[in-house]
């Protein structure tokens, strides 16, 4: 698996979407941060086998968060057997950017404190979107077209779920 080109992209994705100073993951799945874990093993492996320095600091970066599951352990194992000291890591990935995955129909757009998450393509991605032939693969179990999720000081504050737009009371923009 660790020969398929798609799969070598993984690593510079997660590092362009994570918020280091939040710990957390910034997309348009479900409007929250999401957790970077239960990867340990397939950033350990790709770092080790291709000397991928973004994998080998996504790696450190996990280790690096607090357990909150004790399934994280396992994880946790599994990328220390794969794990190779010898394989520097990439600095700190600009916290100012705007970045579109074409084929992924998604954009990631960051300023200091501000991030919006953006899709603007199906949910499986355009080539996956052509080669899914069965009726299940093309359900749209996922934010589609248009949905977005604006992130302030690492908090959810303008979400669009599939029915509309919420604001979030947490951060008192209601």
């Amino acid at each position: 698996i660790l020969e398929r080109p798609a799969l070598r992209n993984i690593p510079a994705y997660l590092a362009s979407v994570y918020d280091e100073k939040h710990r957390a993951l910034y997309v348009v799945e479900n409007g929250d941060k999401i957790r970077l874990t239960g990867a340990e093993h397939i950033l350990a492996s790709l770092a080790a086998k291709f000397r991928d320095p973004v994998a080998a600091r996504l790696h450190r970066l996990m280790l690096e968060s607090p357990v909150e599951r004790p399934e994280d352990n396992i994880a946790r194992f599994w990328g220390a057997l794969a794990f190779d000291p010898t394989v520097p890591e990439a600095a700190a990935p600009p916290t100012n950017h705007l970045l579109w995955y074409k084929d992924a129909g998604f954009v990631h757009y960051r300023q200091d404190e501000l991030t919006i998450a953006l899709r603007c393509g199906p949910w499986l991605g355009y080539n996956a979107q052509c080669q899914a032939t069965g009726p299940c693969d093309q359900m749209e179990c996922r934010p589609g077209m248009g949905h977005f999720a604006l992130f302030l000081r690492g908090e959810p504050v303008l979400v669009s779920p599939d029915l509309g737009y919420r604001l979030d009371s947490r951060t008192s923009s209601i």
